[in-house]
């Protein structure tokens, strides 16, 4: 268990309240007994269950917003006992464990010693060491239920099977259903999804099971089409013979009978040009170029699924087949729905109209590593494509002995996966493949007009989003497919899904999973290099740490990084992230008195973190001149001193919440 100093946890609690009219009775030197206060209260809530090493309690309806009926609202207790509660909901993004006493104890007097406005607070971490866990709230119930069970069972976070959860549906309607919002605009079902998780955290298994069903249904559907395909390959070679022997005719025969042997021979090869032999089915494509995933692509009508617990895929993009030469148009045109153009040798080029292809990979943090170094995945925007989840490993904290998924749960889930696999896709009078529409209920499309307009500002070169905007500039798009999604599970018994609006709660539940995926994002960007900001903004960290210092100019600090920000300009970013973050705040300009050069802005150093850094540095210091092997302890305990405070950054961050600790009358 990690330990907190003092100043900060003072720092943190300052808001908690002072004095409770509740009738808990107080114990001397107990802490404050939380579930004694839920019960006094008769709140609506499930729990507790087991989170991170503490507790959970969860409301079916949000204490602060009655709309929010996802199982979006929580109380959690920390393993240090410190309490936290809040909403995932952006609505609620200020809500939290002071305002929820609020709500049940109305009388209750504020704290006498409420921070100032300008007061300091604890800086929030560029790089979060622990991030959102899945909402499995958010899925249907046989969903969620699997979701949880085979966490549970493989002992691994539910963000992993919960994400591929999310492309094995999308495999099994992609191409079959598109979502309209309005006219003339339209999303696809298919989703590309990549989860992230060290080597050990059984990738694999978890894999396996989700993917289970569809490969059933790829058998039988191979088998079942056997007797065709064996059929139509007979009959080719009936065709081929026949023309093989006109040809031979023509070439012998006399001037007379030639012209007609020659346009009979014309005649069958057109006839075997416009004959093709069934492919057998398929829905799963690994290990295979972009070239043969186009082939496939228009053999399997404009659907296919790349679903894979490696990250090889990468690598194929990047050329490992083609001598380092990087082909992701296939992928870019598979998720957009952009016609695919496949060359086969021997014979006319054909077309793949609105293709649907989906990814969902589990690989290891190492793969993505880099990925914007790699030619075009960046630039022509495959990275943009991907929905990452970034979940922490449970090694060290996993149980011995799991229960396994319960064989009813099991049974539901290939059932309803085998349900939407076999939903016919729909044709046109000519034969050729089309798409069924779902359509939002009006309610529905005011929400997720709403989630548009909240989104589009943070797409700014200084929004929030700023720095992912390529990425997060297709938010809105992964809510309306994964809406889609969510409904088509959801009413999967239903003979005709698409003919049910899409509900306000769907497209509710798949808001939430988008402000999940936010944090997931930023720190996948980050693992992959792809915010320099950011790393401007950690070299500036550094930088003061390095000076133990309580305010700087800006020119002064030009003149320490120049050789890396070379101009005075490049500061700006990475300076305004940073005061955006709290671990910085600007004076006043000064305004410039007669003649000479302006005066440079003087930034304070948040005084919160400058204590913990001046500590961690003073004892890692004294650490370094004690120690005997000096070089290999002071690397030892500096790891120590980083891994607190992850895990103090992660325990305070983590869902924006912000724990104080209690006694037993809820007094900090």
């Amino acid at each position: 268990m990690n330990i907190v100093s003092a100043d900060l946890l003072d720092a943190l609690a300052r808001s908690a309240p002072k004095a409770s009219d509740t009738q808990t009775i107080r114990r001397p030197g107990a802490k404050f007994e939380l579930q004694a206060w839920i019960d006094e209260h008769q709140l609506s809530v499930d729990g507790p269950t087991d989170w991170n090493g503490g507790q959970r309690w969860i409301f079916p309806v949000c204490p602060w917003n009655p709309d929010h009926t996802n199982r979006a609202a929580y109380i959690l207790q920390l393993p240090s006992g410190a309490i936290a509660a809040g909403c995932h909901h952006n609505g609620c993004a200020n809500k939290g464990w002071d305002d929820l006493r609020a709500v049940f104890e109305p009388r209750r007097p504020p704290a006498p010693d409420a921070p100032a406005a300008g007061d300091w607070e604890p800086p929030i971490p560029l790089h979060q060491g622990k991030l959102p866990e899945f909402p499995t709230g958010t899925l249907p119930g046989w969903l969620r239920d699997f979701v949880e069970a085979e966490a549970e069972a493989t002992q691994t976070p539910v963000d992993l099977a919960a994400m591929l959860s999310l492309s094995v549906v999308a495999a099994a309607t992609a191409r079959k259903v598109v979502v309209r919002i309005t006219p003339g605009y339209e999303e696809p079902l298919n989703v590309f999804t990549v989860t992230a998780l060290p080597p050990g955290n059984r990738k694999s298994a978890v894999f396996g099971a989700l993917v289970a069903p569809m490969e059933v249904f790829e058998r039988s559907e191979a088998k079942r089409m056997d007797a065709q395909i064996a059929r139509a390959e007979s009959d080719r070679k009936i065709q081929e013979a026949r023309l093989k022997q006109r040809q031979q005719q023509a070439s012998n025969a006399k001037p007379e009978e030639r012209n007609r042997l020659i346009e009979e021979a014309a005649d069958l090869a057109e006839e075997l040009e416009e004959t093709d032999i069934p492919a057998s089915p398929r829905l799963i494509a690994d290990d295979c170029t972009p070239e043969k995933l186009a082939k496939l692509l228009y053999e399997q009508n404009g659907r296919m699924a790349v679903l894979s617990p490696e990250g090889d895929v990468f690598e194929i993009l990047a050329g490992r087949y083609s001598s380092g030469v990087s082909n992701i148009g296939v992928y870019l045109n598979g998720h957009a729905g952009d016609t695919v153009r496949v060359d086969r040798i021997g014979r006319a080029s054909e077309y793949v109209q609105s293709p649907a292809l989906t990814v969902g990979l589990a690989v290891q943090p190492s793969v993505i590593q880099g990925l914007t170094q790699k030619d075009g995945f960046r630039g022509r925007g495959l990275l943009a494509r991907f929905l990452y989840s970034m979940p922490l490993s449970p090694l060290g904290r996993r149980k011995i002995e799991p229960a396994a998924v319960p064989e009813a749960i099991r049974q539901t889930y290939s059932r309803n996966i085998l349900r939407l696999l076999a939903i016919p896709a729909p044709a046109d009078e000519d034969c050729a493949p089309k798409s069924h529409r779902l359509s939002l209920h009006v309610e529905a499309l005011r929400r997720f007009r709403a989630f548009q307009a909240w989104l589009e500002p943070r797409l700014a070169e200084f929004g929030e989003l700023g720095g992912i905007c390529d990425w997060a500039g297709k938010l809105h798009g992964a809510v309306a497919r994964i809406a889609g999604l969510l409904h088509m599970a959801e009413n999967c018994e239903d003979t005709a899904p698409w003919e049910i609006s899409v509900s306000a709660a769907t497209v509710e539940n798949a808001i939430s999973i988008a402000e999940y995926l936010i944090p997931h994002a930023k720190a996948a960007f980050a693992e992959m290099g792809a915010d320099d900001m950011q790393d401007h903004a950690k070299r500036i960290i550094r930088w003061i740490e390095d000076r133990d210092i309580d305010s700087f100019t800006k020119r002064d600090l030009h003149q320490g990084v120049k050789g890396t920000l070379k101009r005075v300009e490049d500061l700006d970013l990475p300076l305004n992230l940073l005061e955006k973050h709290g671990y910085i705040g600007m004076r006043q300009k000064a305004e410039r008195s007669g003649a000479g050069r302006r005066p440079s802005p003087v930034y304070d150093v948040n005084p919160v973190w400058e204590r913990v850094a001046r500590r961690g540095r003073r004892d890692r210091s004294h650490y370094f001149e004690n120690s005997e092997n000096s070089e290999k302890r002071f690397c030892s305990a500096l790891g120590a001193a980083e891994s607190v405070m992850d895990g103090f950054e992660a325990d305070i961050q983590a869902n924006s919440i912000e724990p104080v600790e209690l006694d037993a009358d809820g007094v900090e």
